[in-house]
């Protein structure tokens, strides 16, 4: 009798990554260690906790719960009422009355990955293995509360054995919703074949050259031995796609380290459950490895399912890349594949589990020290991203931007951003957009936005959308929205100074903006100094054009390079103003330095001048040459200061023959890096900010964003950069939300 009197009851409410990730089996088996009763449930997007027992049970329980849980938020109350519990129970799920919270598809875990290889394991090369801690989670999802009746694996009945581990408390599959095997489902398929014998011919296929269509957690990807230069060649035909290195899948580490040197910090991005693209170095003896492109650099990954794992183990690095046209969404639909193949695919290994929201891999790499995201998708999205705790808790979408296009939600200072759609300018990538505006919105149970933020570009496609809304719009420019989104993620209070170096966005004058400095403080910025305005010929579509650029670029420094057989076009166009812009845009000058520099005239993909800019500057950096010495001017005008690179491109050009290129190239580099510093010293002479936040595609640029860091900081300043979304345009509806949340300004609505 007096233990009853001296037991309590409390109720804790779990926020956080608290859905897929085995949390209340979790909490069942703490619960029954300290002795207690009680119930744990889902809760919508958070998790539902009464614990009855002693009050030392219940703080040793607490105690290790935070120390297993650190990242998880949570409340409790003592509970004056409850009802008798006599023993722990997980019960059923309830409607949500806290903040939603999504969990990532996971990546293999290594205790799924060691019973895939154990003989005498049920599942025993079963190419769906996964548990409580790893598995696809947000692909499958229909709605929440997440239970199996709520996936796609509801139709899929388990089998007695997958039953037992389910309902055993002291099972790794305990309550794991996406548990099955081989004698229940999904079970691998290929042409008429299924099971091990689909499994065996896809091997062969791949051995002996094919090309093969595979279905993943988040979409279809292409498949071939990234050994074999005539199936590679196949694919590079299949997706229109010349130049652009492939991504390399490793059967692990040691595989990858054959062909590619991998840091300490790759190494734990490769390995972790997200499982991304990891950006590393090749090694100069990489022999057949990545079809002989030059590049030297390689996106690579380990696998994240057990169907990955075996297709490597058996044939080798294999070329994994999403099964779609450039800058279209993934192909994720099971008959829309079919309906795709062609000729030049030899085969689909597929399974019937619906994918219910299609996403790209995610591409990471380490820059400056830091991760940095080129892309966030699988293994990322949708977790949310936590906000500075004093914004305000309004409800906003965040349509992002075009290119790169990815969109957000806020709510109570956290933001969940979408998957990346790709380009807005197809139709595909835009259906899926507004496909997936619908299903997120539904799955994070929003039922009223109050405000709809996006960019200030009167011709994007998702300004056009985010109008439609027939809500209150806040109109944000592009690389504001940038510098935003490092203050956002990083919680910066105060004054910021931020530079954004980027391709082109619309400035608030009607100009191409894209090398800016900003002093930021709270909603508002000032610019303070910029690349000086070089007359372009043509808008956003023309850039590709780096040659065409380069000759622009040039006729602003006074030089008129008669070597470009367009001369006298393009000269008549620019005296004209025919079809002219005026750009600041820094991602402009990198590729007409390309082209001056004869390194590549023409963009096949996005950012590929650049990147074999960067290319030829990182190899002389690391053969230890001295870079040309080149000079930038800095002038101060009623606008604010102006860097000037006309001085820098004259020495270029005169020079422009050289045999090393390298040097010319590292010199490009270590100019810009003197000038950028140059002049946030200026302008902290004036406004006395130490808080620098860096932003903008440019700043993908590994060479570049070490020095200028580096520098900043010898200089005195903290210095901030995208941690966890991009800094290219997959970054924007994170900035373009925490600015919502912020902004105390009159926002009209469009009906």
């Amino acid at each position: 009798m007096a233990r009853e009197q001296a037991c309590i009851s409390k109720k804790i409410i779990c926020t956080g990554l608290v859905q897929g990730i085995g949390f209340r089996p979790s909490v069942y088996r703490l619960a029954q260690k300290n002795a207690l009763t009680g119930s744990v449930r889902n809760l919508g997007g958070a998790v539902e906790i009464i614990l009855q027992g002693l009050p030392e049970q219940i703080t040793a329980f607490m105690e290790t719960f935070a120390a297993i849980f650190p990242s998880i938020k949570y409340d409790n109350q003592v509970l004056e009422r409850a009802l008798k519990y006599e023993s722990f129970q997980i019960i059923k799920s309830a409607q949500a009355l806290e903040q939603v919270t999504l969990t990532p598809d996971l990546g293999l875990c290594s205790d799924c990955a060691k019973e895939l290889r154990t003989k005498s394991n049920r599942r025993f090369r079963y190419p769906f293995i996964s548990c409580a801690s790893c598995g696809p989670r947000y692909s499958i999802l229909e709605q929440l509360p997440y239970d199996r009746e709520h996936t796609s694996m509801q139709e899929f009945t388990m089998c007695k054995d997958c039953q037992e581990e389910y309902e055993a408390p002291c099972d790794r599959r305990f309550h794991a919703q996406t548990i099955s095997c081989s004698q229940c489902s999904p079970i691998l398929l290929f042409g008429e074949l299924s099971g091990d014998a689909a499994l065996a011919a896809a091997i062969t296929h791949l051995k002996n050259g094919s090309v093969l269509a595979v279905k993943g957690i988040g979409g279809y990807h292409l498949a071939c031995s990234a050994l074999d230069a005539k199936a590679t060649k196949r694919l590079r035909t299949l997706k229109g796609r010349s130049n652009k290195a492939f991504a390399v899948m490793f059967a692990d580490l040691s595989s990858l380290e054959e062909f590619c040197i991998v840091s300490e910090d790759e190494k734990n991005l490769l390995l972790s459950p997200a499982k991304p693209i990891v950006i590393v170095r090749k090694k100069t003896v990489a022999g057949p490895l990545f079809d002989s492109l030059a590049a030297a650099s390689c996106g690579a990954f380990l696998p994240y399912t057990g169907l990955h794992w075996l297709l490597t183990k058996e044939c080798g690095p294999l070329v994994l890349t999403s099964a779609n046209y450039a800058e279209q969404p993934i192909i994720a639909d099971d008959e829309v594949m079919q309906s795709l193949k062609c000729a030049r695919i030899d085969g689909i290994i597929y399974h019937e589990r619906k994918i219910i929201h299609p996403n790209e891999d995610s591409v990471v790499k380490v820059v400056a020290g830091q991760t940095q995201f080129v892309r966030r998708g699988r293994g990322y999205v949708p977790a949310p991203l936590a906000l500075a705790p004093q914004v305000t808790h309004k409800t906003i979408f965040a349509a992002g931007g075009d290119l790169k296009s990815v969109f957000g939600f806020s709510q109570k200072a956290t933001v969940v951003l979408s998957e990346p759609f790709g380009d807005l300018e197809e139709r595909a990538a835009l259906e899926r957009y507004s496909e997936s505006y619908q299903s997120l919105k539904e799955t994070l149970q929003i039922a009223k936005l109050d405000l709809v933020v996006c960019d200030q570009h009167p011709g994007y496609h998702s300004v056009r959308y985010a109008e439609q809304l027939g809500l209150p719009i806040l109109r944000v420019q592009h690389h504001h929205a940038h510098i935003a989104s490092v203050i956002a993620e990083h919680q910066l209070a105060g004054t910021v100074l931020g530079i954004a170096f980027d391709g082109n966005g619309y400035g608030s004058d009607g100009n191409l903006w894209g090398g800016e400095f900003f002093v930021c403080t709270g909603q508002d910025y000032n610019r303070y100094a910029h690349l000086m305005y070089t007359k372009l010929i043509g808008g956003d579509s023309s850039f590709k054009d780096a040659k065409k650029s380069a000759y622009c670029f040039l006729q602003t420094a006074g030089i008129n390079d008669e070597e470009d057989e367009r001369n006298k076009i393009l000269q008549a166009a620019l005296a004209n103003n025919i079809n002219t812009v005026l750009s600041s845009g820094m991602g402009r000058l990198f590729e007409a330095v390309s082209s001056l520099l004869n390194i590549c005239h023409y963009n096949s993909y996005e950012g590929e001048c650049a990147m074999l800019l960067e290319q030829e500057a990182q190899k002389a950096y690391e053969e230890g040459q001295t870079p040309v010495d080149l000079k930038w001017s800095l002038q101060q005008t009623e606008e604010g200061w102006l860097l000037d690179p006309r001085p820098m491109l004259k020495t270029l050009y005169a020079r422009r023959t050289t045999k090393n290129k390298g040097a010319l190239a590292l010199g490009f580099h270590y100019a810009l890096s003197e000038v950028t510093v140059r002049t946030a010293l200026l302008i902290n002479s004036e406004q006395r900010i130490k808080q620098i936040a860096l932003s903008g595609g440019v700043f993908q640029n590994a060479l570049l964003t070490t020095l200028v860091v580096k520098q900043l900081q010898e200089q005195g300043f903290s210095v901030y950069l995208n941690n966890s979304v991009p800094p290219n345009d997959g970054g924007l509806a994170l900035g373009q939300a925490y600015l919502g949340l912020i902004n105390s300004k009159v926002v009209k609505t469009v009906g």
